[in-house]
């Protein structure tokens, strides 16, 4: 009688709506509710706070997916910083970023 080595079932692929669901348990703070704008350089953070939980290119798509929604557009426009992880205020918002996030919610008007 021979005996297969068992193998686990493959995890499901990380997709953008999945790893949108896992930002929210793991970072409530900026990612459960209202759009808030994140922190220049979050996408380290994460990485660093969650080592090898988010595959490159599902990650990258839920990003970019998130940061051009038109609910992160205009929270660009009027808050007055960026948040960490935690949800503290990091930074200012440039007037250049505020500017191409107003013009990008007047284009798709």
């Amino acid at each position: 009688m021979s005996s297969e080595p068992s193998q686990s079932p493959s995890p499901e692929p990380l997709t953008p709506a999945r790893c949108a669901a896992l930002l929210k348990q793991l970072f409530p703070a900026v990612f459960a509710d209202l759009a808030k704008p994140l922190k220049l350089g979050v996408r380290a953070d994460i990485q660093a706070k969650a080592p090898g939980q988010f595959p490159r290119d599902a990650f990258s798509a839920f990003l970019r997916r998130h940061t051009t929604s038109t609910a992160y557009l205009v929270a660009l426009t009027k808050a007055e910083h960026r948040f960490d992880l935690e949800g503290a205020a990091s930074g200012e918002i440039s007037a250049e970023h505020r500017q191409a996030a107003a013009d990008e919610l007047e284009r798709r008007r």
